[in-house]
C-alpha cells in the first residue's frame, strides 16, 4: 500500500501534467509561444526541467521554447508547428502567461492546484 507522501507525490505529478496539458491547449489556440521559463514558473519547474513534462517532440509541444532561440530545443523541423514562426510573439514570465491564460495569481496559487515551488 502506497503512502500518504507517495500517494500526494502522484497527485501533484498528476496535477502539473494537467497544468501542461491546459498551458499546450492554450498556446496552440493562440498560435504563440512561451518560453520554458514561464511554463517552468507555472508548473513549479526550472526551465532546463520543463522538457521533462512536455509529451514527445511534435507539433503540439513546439509552442514552447528557449527564450534564447525562440525555438523548442532539439527538435526536427518537421516536429515544429507550421505557424510557429509566424508571429514574433513569445511570453516569456510566467506572470504574463498566467495572465493571458485568465488565471488569477493571488498567492501564487491556481484554484484545485497545489502551490508550486519553483526551486525544483
Amino acid at each position: 500500500m502506497a503512502s500518504v507522501e507517495e500517494r500526494l507525490s502522484d497527485i501533484e505529478q498528476r496535477q502539473r501534467y494537467i497544468l501542461v496539458g491546459l498551458i499546450l491547449d492554450f498556446l496552440n489556440r493562440e498560435e504563440v509561444r512561451a518560453t520554458y521559463g514561464a511554463v517552468g514558473e507555472i508548473i513549479g519547474k526550472i526551465p532546463q526541467n520543463v522538457h521533462k513534462w512536455l509529451p514527445p517532440r511534435s507539433p503540439r509541444a513546439s509552442w514552447v521554447v528557449n527564450k534564447d532561440t525562440k525555438l523548442p530545443t532539439t527538435y526536427a523541423e518537421e516536429q515544429l508547428h507550421p505557424k510557429l514562426r509566424r508571429t514574433p510573439d513569445i511570453i516569456e514570465e510566467g506572470k504574463e502567461l498566467r495572465e493571458r491564460l485568465g488565471w488569477q495569481e493571488e498567492h501564487n496559487e491556481l484554484p484545485g492546484f497545489w502551490n508550486p515551488d519553483p526551486r525544483e
